[in-house]
């Protein structure tokens, strides 16, 4: 016989279960390191380095078990700043490496130190110009050639000397640089403050209209309101008047109302009989 309950579940067509186990592990996965601050993940060395206890060479792309951590500080207030950290293969020493996200490379924490800087390389690509011909190139290098010659020919005294003149001379620009900006600056504060102090003014002008006009309505409604007062006085006195001379002239001693108690009093009442309350019919003598 059959169960009586059985476990029927469905499968879609499109099903694979190879797709599904993988989804589940990826959402255990997930699970599991949510709420934690340090991962333990996979990774390979974007860059060459070395390890500071024992001098050894980590090449690029090694890979290592490592443990990712957020760092509470952020670039921009929005992007987020990651360390990585990597245990030596032959000290166990701890290298840490954090994400810089403003120049998009990696910068070493501690624990060791990187074989290769692009800040030289990118300095001399720097300097040389875009979409560059064959003849700019051949005089900018005759005339590096020619400055280093110089220089090596060239003393020590005499190459300080002319490095202290270049800079004296852009220092002097600097300076020159830095007063106008600040007496720029003088002048917009000053103009600010003038604005300020007339917007003040202007403000307190009309607040002292506005109260003026305050004060004028309320004292106008004042003085309606008494008038009108007095009116409806008089007019209550001259009704009053009217009404007590009508009633004297209309009126004459004799006619006055009686007081009420005359009218209070009980009067007799006539009960009238019922007429033959029996019903009984009388018959009435015949006279001769």
């Amino acid at each position: 016989m059959s169960e009586r309950k059985s476990t029927n579940k469905y499968y879609p067509p499109d099903y694979d279960p190879v797709k599904a186990e993988r989804e589940a592990r990826k959402l255990s996965k997930r699970l599991k390191t949510m709420n934690k601050d340090t991962i333990t993940i996979r990774l390979m060395t974007p860059f060459s380095m070395r390890c500071l206890k024992c001098n050894e060479f980590i090449p690029k792309s090694r890979k290592f078990n490592a443990k990712k951590e957020s760092l509470p500080e952020k670039y921009l207030d929005k992007i987020r700043i990651y360390r990585f950290e990597i245990r030596c293969p032959s000290c166990n020493n701890v290298i840490s490496f954090k994400t810089n996200p403003r120049t998009g490379d990696y910068t070493m924490d501690f624990g060791g130190v990187k074989n290769f800087s692009a800040s030289s390389e990118s300095e001399k690509q720097s300097s040389v110009p875009e979409n560059e011909t064959l003849e700019q190139t051949l005089e900018r290098l005759e005339k590096e050639q020619e400055r280093e010659q110089l220089e090596a020919n060239a003393g020590p005294g005499e190459r300080q000397a002319g490095s202290l003149d270049d800079e004296g001379k852009d220092r002097i620009e600097l300076i020159e640089e830095r007063l106008a900006k600040l007496q720029k600056e003088q002048e917009d504060d000053l103009a600010l403050e003038e604005l300020a102090l007339q917007e003040q003014q202007k403000h307190g002008k009309l607040d002292e209209l506005h109260e003026a006009r305050k004060r004028m309505q309320e004292d106008q409604e004042v003085l309606d309101e008494m008038i009108a007062d007095q009116a409806f006085e008089e007019v209550e006195q001259q009704q009053t008047e009217a009404k007590m001379q009508t009633e004297s002239s209309e009126l004459d001693p004799d006619q006055r109302p009686k007081p009420v108690l005359e009218a209070i009093v009980p009067k007799k009442l006539s009960l009238k009989r019922k007429k033959n309350p029996l019903g009984v019919k009388l018959k009435k003598k015949k006279t001769v």
